[in-house]
């Protein structure tokens, strides 16, 4: 099973090694679009050899325009030729840009489609717990950052060969000595082009860590904000947010500092200057001699600079091509997420029946750590509620997140309708089971979408039909503005929590799952809302297989059984009056819940109540 940690190791891995080794990351991502590229790398190639064919027309009809004999027809049909090239070189540069955005454009749409895709049949725990900061700046950042490489520096790589290969072929024809004097600047070139170019891999990982931190921050401040405003005396609200950026701060600052002093001295060595100060003094001396005409050193002049004019856009080129590989390299992380594995002959479960058998689990198989579920056995007859109880992070939530297979076990089975789960077809499985959390999440859209969820083909008389079960019918058509065309905001943000719990419930109704896992729904309600939703939620389990996950016992006093877990294992396993009876586990918190209950404003309610209930624990 593939676990973020195994997953972001490897990504350092990869960017501390240089792997991979058979095959640039970058490159195997561009798919369909790499004939495009090939085409634009072409065309820009061609449109650099035809600004260095203008320059060297221009030079020709210069010399032609100065000779003794010279000819107005020849020097026009030179200038028509070399504003021809010209004209073509840009038409060309345009063409290869136009050709290199739009498949880059393509390329960005086409892997966010597949990262969600393929996200979509990643086990979801695993996707959850990759965390929502990591993946927005996968899918978002990262796929971005490609467009560097992909639309801004195919051409210019193109144009940046053939342009300064031509322009030393030209030289070498006007007068080899000066060939000679512009190579003798190569190794200075060379060395400057490394140090601008050197990938500051660590700074660049702090940097990128740093801005994942960022992303979650901004998602955690604003989805906290109610807490945040009621809460917060303006000291601190700011202050998890101003840490990471003042992190992210500092990763820049670090990754600048490694790269300043390098970046300015060969800026300032790699300018046309120097070049062109060297074609001079050796171009002067040839003049002086006889060796060259003065319109020859012109031309050389001019031409003697393309190569590193040609060189320079490469060099700022780099940190895009750099942060692309970078970014390539976590996007095949997300791919290489092994997909949850589906049953060559899939079954259908016979019922809502669910078992399971000695079953072991760990969030990380990679660390020596304490088992989330060690050696789990429980059967749940179909139609029949059962209820987990137990201390936080004693496996309730494992144990229900594990029925939809949001992981595969470690060892032992997990069964729903007398059928391993892994031989059921996952999507077969998530519309079996019905899940209702104490979170509920909506999308930014209608009422009726967010119902039809579950059922993308219901008619509006079935999603009706599913509110008013759902008891949401009545303040969905009288409070809310447009009725079932009302858009509820991001995450429901425009209804109450009540209202949003009931919509969920809703949505869990239309899916007529034989299964429901109930995360207490009603554990944050105010009293009117809870009334409304415990009717829903009456309605929702009638004749269905319910896992409840318990927090006020209150709730759970009529189960058929519930199960005490305890660090991962059953404790204990039983009706309501029959653990009482033990007096174990369950006695201890019902005594305890029957305490906290009791409690009011200033001590004054009655204790009659927790009397009462004690002697019926002790009896």
């Amino acid at each position: 099973m593939s676990t973020p940690g195994t997953t972001a190791a490897s990504a350092t891995d990869k960017e501390t090694r240089g792997d991979p080794p058979g095959r640039d990351p970058l490159l195997a991502l561009l798919g369909t679009i790499r004939g495009r590229l090939v085409l634009a790398l072409g065309v820009g190639a061609t449109g650099g050899l035809l600004s260095v064919a203008g320059l060297v027309l221009v030079g020709l009809a210069l010399e032609e325009l100065f000779s003794a004999r010279a000819s107005g027809a020849t020097v026009s049909w030179l200038l028509g030729a070399a504003a021809t090239a010209m004209a073509a070189h840009f038409s060309l540069r345009k063409w290869a840009f136009d050709l290199s955005h739009i498949a880059s454009f393509e390329l960005e749409t086409t892997l966010r489609r597949d990262l969600a895709r393929h996200l979509s049949t990643v086990p979801l725990g695993t996707v959850q717990s990759l965390g929502s900061g990591a993946l927005k700046k996968v899918v978002q950042d990262d796929v971005r950052a490609l467009h560097g490489a992909v639309a801004d520096s195919t051409p210019m790589i193109g144009a940046s060969l053939a342009q300064p290969l031509a322009a030393l072929a030209a030289l070498a024809i006007i007068d080899w000595r000066l060939l000679l004097a512009v190579l003798a600047i190569v190794p200075a070139v060379a060395i400057g082009f490394r140090l601008v170019t050197k990938d500051h891999a660590a700074q660049r990982r702090a940097y990128d860590q740093a801005g994942e931190a960022i992303n979650e921050a901004v998602i955690e401040f604003v989805q906290g904000m109610p807490v945040v405003r009621t809460f917060d005396d303006g000291t601190t609200s700011f202050a998890r947010f101003s840490a990471r950026v003042e992190d992210f701060t500092q990763a820049t600052e670090n990754w600048e500092h490694q790269t300043k002093k390098a970046g300015i001295l060969t800026r300032a060595a790699m300018t046309p200057l120097p070049t062109l100060v060297i074609i001079l003094a050796v171009g002067t001396w040839l003049v002086s001699t006889g060796s060259m005409s003065v319109i020859d050193l012109i031309l050389a002049a001019l031409l003697g600079t393309m190569p590193i004019e040609s060189v320079v856009p490469l060099m700022y080129l780099s940190h895009f091509i750099t942060e692309s590989r970078a970014g390539a390299i976590r996007i095949t992380d997300i791919l290489a997420i092994e997909p949850l594995p589906e049953a060559q002959t899939p079954r259908q479960p016979a019922d809502g029946s669910i078992t399971f058998s000695t079953v072991d689990f760990s969030y990380d198989t990679t660390a020596d750590t304490r088992k989330a579920l060690d050696g789990v056995s429980l059967h749940i007859p179909h139609g029949s509620v059962c209820a987990l109880v137990g201390a936080s992070g004693s496996g309730k939530s494992t144990v229900a997140r594990l029925i939809p297979r949001f992981w595969d076990v470690d060892s032992g089975s997990v069964r729903v309708g007398g059928v391993d789960i892994r031989e059921i077809n996952s999507t077969e499985l998530l519309r079996h089971i019905g899940l209702v959390f104490q979170d509920p999440f909506l999308l930014d859209d209608t009422i009726t979408e967010n119902i039809r969820l579950a059922r993308p083909n219901a008619s509006d008389d079935d999603v009706r039909a599913a509110a008013r079960a759902a008891q949401a019918d009545e303040f969905i058509r009288k409070e809310l503005p447009d009725g079932y065309h009302t858009r509820v905001g991001e995450r429901g943000s425009l209804l109450s929590g009540g209202q949003r719990q009931r919509i969920t419930i809703a949505r869990a109704l239309l899916a007529d799952s034989p299964v429901i896992v109930l995360d207490e729904a009603t554990a944050f309600a105010d009293p009117e809302n809870e009334a409304a939703i415990q009717r829903a939620l009456a309605e929702l389990t009638r004749g269905r297989t319910v896992v409840v996950i318990a927090h006020r016992l209150s709730t759970i006093v009529d189960a058929d059984q519930i199960v005490v877990l305890d660090h991962g294992r059953v404790a204990e396993n039983g009706t309501h009056d029959e653990l009482l009876t033990a007096d174990g586990r369950y006695a201890a918190m019902w005594r305890q819940h029957l305490k906290a209950d009791a409690w009011g404003l200033a001590g004054r309610r009655s204790a009659r109540t927790v009397t009462g209930a004690t002697k019926e624990v002790t009896a």
